[in-house]
């Protein structure tokens, strides 16, 4: 079941085993696709894609955590549960690789869909030379209005 091969690699990645994690959702992704259609869209295919993202991400495999980004945001077409998450975390990537522009684009789009995040995780390395662009300020501005009450 890829769905079981996929929850077992996000709580191996909630537990920082990254590498074991990165093999397991990649085997539900194998699974899923060999399942439902390579390419083709099947329930958990995005948040699949988004756990692959953020595993590859924090192996510092920055180019190949924004094509899963992309491809987990292709795959849940008009959003889903995880849509504001992966754009954020698809910003950062984009931050690490300098693509301040595309950064930017895509935290504007995950404040749209929602996202909240506390200012601490705002200032890690990866925001550190937008922390005082314009179009960053009023980001942030306007994902205050997301906070949880």
């Amino acid at each position: 079941d890829p769905m079981l091969l996929a929850e077992v690699g996000r709580s191996l990645l909630r537990c920082g085993h990254v590498d074991s994690a990165q093999l397991e959702l990649e085997r539900a992704l194998r699974l899923g696709d060999q399942v439902f259609g390579a390419g083709r869209p099947w329930p958990g295919r995005a948040a699949v894609l988004h756990g692959l993202g953020s595993a590859h991400g924090m192996n510092s495999e920055t180019d190949r955590a924004i094509q899963l980004f992309r491809e987990a945001l292709q795959a849940e077409p008009g959003g889903g549960p995880n849509e504001a998450a992966t754009r954020f975390l698809l910003a950062r990537s984009l931050a690490e690789t300098g693509d301040e522009r595309g950064a930017l684009d895509e935290l504007e789009r995950a404040v749209n869909s929602g996202l909240w995040v506390s200012d601490q995780l705002l200032k890690g390395s990866a925001f550190d030379d937008l922390q005082d662009h314009p179009r960053f300020l009023t980001i942030k501005e306007r994902m205050a209005k997301n906070a949880p009450n």
